[in-house]
């Protein structure tokens, strides 16, 4: 798609990393109430990531169609064949709140992202205003196959696969300084989410 409305530069832009910090609650000692956060365990990627390999993970609560908000946590299946955080990018979405579930006790739902691929969906040109060429952006659509698991057994729920389609090519656009273009891709938090939302809020 050809746009001959002009290009923007920008200068190049200073990234910052914000550290997020993990809290772990420090162990119980004789003395705290049963129950307390000092007794329970953190729902970490090396204690959960199993569950998506059909590991049962008996301290976790079991999931039933009782009315409430079950817990969950999201994992994404990495490069070594391990499940991790980090499906979720904090920065452009955040799940309900009370939804995500902190430690083990409180784990019904574990959500598996197995499978999250890109496919080109158009590229939109743009002159530059100086006339001196052209950059391209590209518009790439998500999509992601998952599947629903109990946390106590490892038992399948349900499993589904979802497309996130990218926002429309603007009439202008803005670009960093020297590049030969940009992309866009789609997400599909928000889907995803209204896809849950049956499982996890029980009226």
């Amino acid at each position: 798609m050809n746009r001959k409305l002009t290009r923007i530069a920008l200068v190049p832009l200073v990234v910052f990393l914000l550290g997020l910090a993990l809290v772990i609650p420090a162990c119980g000692g004789g003395d705290e109430p049963a129950g307390s956060a000092g007794d329970k365990m953190p729902s970490t990627a090396y204690v959960v990531g199993p569950v998506c390999k059909g590991t049962a993970l008996p301290d976790a609560p079991s999931y039933s169609q009782a009315s409430g908000t079950h817990s969950l946590a999201i994992l994404k299946l990495g490069d070594d064949g391990d499940y991790r955080y980090g499906f979720i990018d904090p920065n452009s979405y955040s799940l309900p709140e009370g939804w995500r579930a902190n430690y083990v006790e409180d784990l019904e739902l574990v959500v598996c992202v197995d499978k999250e691929e890109n496919a080109l969906v158009e590229k939109c040109k743009y002159t530059l205003e100086d006339g001196s060429g052209t950059v391209t952006l590209s518009r790439y659509s998500t999509q992601v196959t998952f599947r629903l698991v109990e946390a106590q057994t490892g038992r399948e729920i349900a499993a589904d696969t979802l497309v996130g389609m990218p926002r429309e090519c603007p009439e202008t656009q803005k670009f960093l300084k020297g590049t030969a273009g940009s992309s866009i891709v789609g997400k599909v938090y928000e889907e995803l989410e209204d896809w849950l939302r049956p499982y996890v809020e029980i009226p």
